[in-house]
């Protein structure tokens, strides 16, 4: 192996990071307005769900238009 592969190698494993540190980001934003969302309409029974059952949040993030 060059030293040129080793740095593109290395350069795309920064990048992959960066990308997944940017989804992480945004999928706390994205779950931080589902939340604020549910509390300001007092589902604290759905925000329960939603912490427990993936489907069950899918479908709030569409029904609130998130993500």
């Amino acid at each position: 192996m060059s030293i040129y592969e080793y740095d593109a190698e290395k350069y795309i494993r920064m990048e992959r990071e960066t990308a997944r540190e940017e989804g992480r980001e945004e999928g706390r934003e994205e779950g931080i307005e589902l939340t604020r969302r549910l509390m300001e309409e007092n589902r604290f029974e759905d925000l329960k769900r939603a912490v427990e059952d993936e489907a069950y949040r899918k479908r709030l993030f569409l029904e609130y238009g998130i993500g």
